[in-house]
């Protein structure tokens, strides 16, 4: 990336605009295929003086700073419904973030870039919206379609299918600019409006089958699933399309109720079908399912906007039961262990990610063994234990470290998801008084 962006500065010194640093029909080129608005970062510590050490301890900080970025950004979306707030930022803490922000790869500045732009829709901020949304989209490329749909959902009125007019043009602006950004940047490097090292066809994974056995494997694979890489936040997402189904059930006639909610679990396996359409859909080699990370916040949050009202009622009720919160605290923790420790035990954890069979010890190539890699991804997929997150959990005294303290602020937003402190207290007299998050509590009078 480092070096991309050095060839791209030398391309702009001298003036070439177009096919900068590429050889006519090669697919490769000395600005490297990575997204737009990792370079953006890259320039500008160069254009500083940076040395390519300094850099890259830049890229890193950068990312450690987008990883706290988001937790303060889903507290403030959801400041309104503290039990929702306390909710979104322990899903992230107990996921595989807390590798994304140590690792060097950028997923988690994408995926702070694609939350800020929700958020700000949300808001409904003109000028961050453009700005954001537009940087957004240059996170990846195939991001402009996934952020469109989630931002119709936070921004809609609650009695209307879509947001403001206003707000839609705002939108669609930002959208427009960051399309705009990605092609002009793919005819700056590649001569062409596309990619051309991540479009070849040998990328494409063949058939419907595998691609449906892949789209599995990023929800349940014991080595990269998001069901176990991202517990809490599937958890959301899975009560988000439960509640919406409900709906769908109860209120057929109410379209504005199930729709929304349906649409999120639509975003999200539509995200990773897209995904298993490609020959690396986990982005190994990483712990988990990197490729997933840019998107998740996002939907996370916009889960949580949709159904708030459901799920703060089902937070209050859960926080009423002392014994049931103090098992649902326990278990938040043991499954968060392995991600609270992975910044430091990562290499034991990706050392349990091989193949089962032998022929896939060695590198293998989709360029020219293709159906081999194909079997030796999905023999990877469907390992047969959880030994990769039993890896996690193991570290020196740094982890240790880690480990306490991550242990401890999970409990404490924990406790405040589900109110254990305050939730439906028995007054002097005897009556049931009602957490304030609940909507019943309103005062009504004849």
């Amino acid at each position: 990336l480092v070096a991309g962006a050095r060839s791209a500065l030398d391309c702009i010194d001298q003036g070439i605009w177009r096919n900068c640093a590429h050889d006519s029909g090669s697919p490769h080129t000395g600005v490297f295929h990575y997204p737009l608005l990792q370079y953006l970062p890259a320039s500008l510590a160069i254009l500083l003086g940076a040395s390519d050490a300094a850099a890259l301890g830049f890229l890193a900080r950068l990312n450690v700073l987008a990883f706290g970025g988001c937790l303060i950004l889903i507290w403030l979306a959801l400041r309104q419904r503290p039990r929702l707030a306390a909710l979104g930022v322990v899903a992230v803490l107990a996921s595989t973030a807390t590798y994304q922000s140590t690792s060097s790869f950028g997923e988690m500045f994408a995926a702070f870039v694609i939350l800020s732009a929700v958020v700000s829709i949300r808001a409904r901020r003109t000028l961050f919206i453009v700005v954001l949304t537009a940087l957004a989209c240059t996170a990846k490329e195939t991001v402009p379609p996934f952020l469109v749909v989630l931002g119709l959902l936070v921004g809609r009125d609650e009695k209307r299918f879509l947001p403001s007019r206003h707000l839609l043009s705002t939108m669609f602006t930002g959208v427009a600019l960051g399309v705009l950004c990605n092609l002009g940047f793919n005819q700056f490097r590649f001569g062409t409006f596309s990619n051309l090292l991540l479009t070849q066809p040998m990328f494409r994974t063949p058939g419907w089958r595998l691609r449906f056995e892949i789209l599995v494997g990023e929800w349940f694979s014991t080595v990269g699933g998001l069901v176990w890489f991202w517990p809490i936040a599937t958890l959301v997402l899975a009560s988000c399309t439960t509640i919406g189904f409900r709906r769908l059930l109860l209120t057929p006639r109410q379209p504005l109720a199930w729709i929304p909610p349906i649409a999120v679990a639509t975003t999200a396996i539509g995200f990773t079908f897209g995904l298993a359409n490609w020959f690396a859909p986990f982005g190994w080699t990483a712990y988990a399912h990197r490729l997933a990370v840019p998107l998740i916040p996002a939907l996370l949050v916009t889960a949580l906007v949709v159904v708030e009202v459901d799920l703060d009622r089902a937070l209050a009720r859960l926080g009423a039961r002392r014994l049931v919160a103090g098992v649902l605290l326990a278990g938040v923790v043991i499954v968060s262990l392995p991600h609270l420790m992975v910044p430091w035990t990562w290499r034991a954890a990706m050392g349990e990610m091989g193949a089962a069979d032998a022929d896939c010890s060695v590198p293998v190539y989709i360029d020219r063994t293709p159906d081999l890699y194909y079997h030796c991804l999905t023999d990877t997929m469907w390992a047969e234990d959880l030994s990769v997150l039993i890896a996690a959990t193991k570290g020196d005294g740094a982890s240790t470290t880690a480990r306490v303290l991550g242990a401890v602020t999970i409990l404490s937003f924990g406790a405040i998801a589900l109110d254990v402190m305050s939730a439906n207290r028995r007054d002097t007299s005897g009556a049931v008084t009602k957490d304030s998050g609940d909507e019943s509590n309103v005062p009504m009078s004849c």
